[in-house]
């Protein structure tokens, strides 16, 4: 039986209803559930090997590794990764392909990227996408893998009365596909840096505030471009 049966399992027999969690999203350098490259991805660390074990689901000659990329997934699988894809492509191909650079730049800010991809020139990201493209397939498929994990685990939850509580940053980090990919949305300059960032006034928490960094949506603009 998985880790998270078995926890639900344990939750139910001992009348414990709820099951909160963090941020599910991948995080930045700092390892914070609050700053995460994208509002939509799951973290992959996430990812458990259980998963790829199933006969149904791979040639269970691939190794682990291999599988994570979507080699020796059986032909339902794929058609359900393809599916996923097109249900997911506002978001999911902005973060492969905004995750792939990220690599090829040593981790950098985007804002620190050659000036080609930080400003989203189309030939230089058509390009860098079909020199890259098993890469990128592979944060897709590992993304797909993580979704559909994701949902086994709140359909078994639920099965045995366990609620799951979420939570999510309440502003989008800076250094994200989100950013990146619709820097018409936020405040920002010329360069891409914002000119005005989120924080909280002093509380009984800190007596100084916090200043947060992320930058602030430009909701008149978002509206002008039809935003919901």
């Amino acid at each position: 039986m998985p880790f998270e049966e078995r926890a639900f399992w344990f939750m139910n027999q001992s009348r414990l209803t709820v099951w909160q969690v963090l941020p599910l999203g991948p995080p930045l350098m700092d390892g914070s559930p609050y700053q995460c490259a994208s509002s939509f991805a799951i973290n992959s660390a996430f990812l458990s090997d259980a998963l790829l074990l199933n006969p149904d689901d791979f040639d269970l000659i691939t190794p682990i590794r291999e599988r994570r990329a979507g080699q020796g997934a059986l032909p339902s699988v794929l058609a359900e990764f393809e599916q996923f894809c097109r249900a997911s492509s506002n978001w999911l191909d902005d973060y492969a392909l905004f995750m792939v650079i990220k690599s090829h730049e040593q981790g950098r800010s985007w804002l620190e990227w050659r000036p080609v991809w930080r400003d989203r020139d189309p030939a230089s990201l058509e390009a860098f996408a079909r020199d890259h493209a098993k890469a990128v397939h592979a944060v897709k498929f590992e993304q797909f893998l993580l979704d559909r994990q994701w949902r086994r685990i709140v359909t078994k939850a639920h099965e045995l009365g366990v609620l799951i509580y979420g939570d999510l940053p309440i502003f989008v980090a800076g250094d994200s596909a989100d950013v990146w990919a619709n820097r018409a949305f936020f405040q920002l300059d010329e360069r891409g840096l914002p000119t005005e960032v989120a924080g909280v006034p002093p509380d009984y928490f800190s007596a100084t505030g916090q200043r947060w960094g992320n930058p602030l949506f430009d909701w008149s603009r978002m509206a002008g471009l039809g935003a919901d």
